[in-house]
């Protein structure tokens, strides 16, 4: 009788479920260990009997309306913190000119929405809007052949007499 890999390497299994029966809901796990006196884990007649505090101090509340989110320090916008990445400074940016900024965006960023991120984070009004998928260089070490991971980047144009302070 022949063996199969699987057998001889130590039972490699597919992903999914098993076909075990499920144990039943008085019972606790058999391989699960539960202290003498503590109550099975399982168990489902003891969940939210826990006493909670009748109130809230004032003080805590005050705290916590007090704290702002991250990206509430550089613009009002969370799209701007999830589409923009980094801004891109390279020989062939810096060459566009005045009024032309380059970004790395996300990959799910479109023209509207980035449009409208960089308007609402750097306070400046966008005149035209490139995106380019730029693909993934072909990197080897050795023998192996292996692919960077390629980005999206926008090329965003202002209106005359706007900067933006970051480049």
């Amino acid at each position: 009788m022949a063996f199969t890999l699987g057998q001889m390497l130590g039972g490699w299994r597919k992903k999914g479920g098993s076909k075990k029966a499920p144990h039943r809901e008085g019972e606790s796990h058999p391989h699960r260990v539960v202290p003498p006196g503590k109550k099975s884990l399982s168990s489902k007649s003891d969940f939210g009997s826990e006493k909670k505090p009748d109130f809230i101090p004032s003080d805590f509340k005050e705290e916590a309306a007090s704290r702002t989110p991250k990206a509430a320090i550089k613009g009002e916008s969370n799209l701007a913190w999830e589409l923009i990445t980094a801004p891109h400074i390279s020989e062939k940016a810096t060459m566009l000119g005045d009024n032309k900024y380059i970004f790395k965006v996300s990959n799910k960023a479109t023209k509207g929405t980035l449009k409208r991120a960089i308007e609402e984070r750097y306070k400046v009004d966008v005149e035209s809007l490139n995106v380019l998928n730029m693909p993934g260089k072909k990197r080897r070490r050795g023998n192996m052949i292996g692919l960077k991971s390629g980005f999206k980047k926008a090329i965003v144009a202002l209106k005359t007499g706007q900067t933006i302070s970051e480049f």
